[in-house]
C-alpha cells in the first residue's frame, strides 16, 4: 500500500523538480567561463561552485558545471548520490551551507570545510542578480557578495578568471 500512495508523489516530485530546473538555463558568460577552465585547469581540480541560489534543485550552473567542464564540483548533487553513497539529505545540507558563505565571508567558507571535509582547488562565484527559489529577482542592483570582497583581500586565493558575473578563485599551495 505505501509504495502504491508513495511512488505517485516520488515520481511527481522528480518531475517538478526537473521542470524547474529545466526554466534556469547555463548562460553564454558561464558557458565561456566552462570552457576556459576545462581548457586552464587541471583535469583533477575540484571545484566549489557558488551562485547564490538557496533551492539546490534550481541550480543549473552547478548541476551543468561537471559536464561541461570535465571537472569535478564538490556541491553537485544531481546524480552524486549514486556515485559517492551519500544520501541526498547530507548533499543537500552541504550545498545550502556552502551556499550561505556568500553572505558571511571566508570565515564561514573555512568552517563549513573543516565541518564537512570538503576543500576544494577552485571557488567558482556566479554573481549579479539574486535568485530566490529559481527566480531571479529583478529591480535588486547586483551585489558583490561578501565572500567575494574576501577571497579577493586574502592571501590564500588569486583571481584565475573574473567577468562582470563570474569570478574564479585558485586556492594557493601552502607554504612549507
Amino acid at each position: 500500500f505505501l509504495i502504491i500512495v508513495a511512488a505517485p508523489i516520488f515520481f511527481a516530485n522528480i518531475f517538478y523538480h526537473s521542470y524547474i530546473v529545466s526554466l534556469n538555463n547555463v548562460s553564454e558568460e558561464e558557458r565561456a567561463a566552462f570552457q576556459w577552465i576545462q581548457d586552464n585547469t587541471p583535469e583533477d581540480s575540484r571545484f566549489l561552485v557558488l551562485t547564490g541560489e538557496p533551492v539546490p534543485f534550481c541550480d543549473s550552473t552547478s548541476e551543468w558545471f561537471p559536464v561541461l567542464t570535465k571537472r569535478h564540483n564538490i556541491t553537485t548533487i544531481q546524480g552524486r548520490e549514486w556515485v559517492t553513497g551519500e544520501g541526498i539529505a547530507e548533499l543537500l545540507d552541504l550545498k545550502i551551507a556552502y551556499e550561505k558563505c556568500l553572505d558571511k565571508g571566508l570565515e564561514c567558507l573555512e568552517d563549513e570545510t573543516g565541518y564537512l571535509g570538503k576543500e576544494a582547488d577552485f571557488i567558482f562565484i556566479a554573481y549579479a542578480q539574486p535568485v530566490a527559489s529559481c527566480n531571479q529577482q529583478v529591480n535588486h542592483l547586483p551585489v558583490t557578495p561578501r565572500l567575494v570582497e574576501a577571497l579577493t583581500e586574502s592571501t590564500y586565493y588569486t583571481i584565475s578568471y573574473h567577468t562582470d558575473r563570474i569570478i574564479l578563485f585558485k586556492k594557493r599551495k601552502a607554504q612549507n
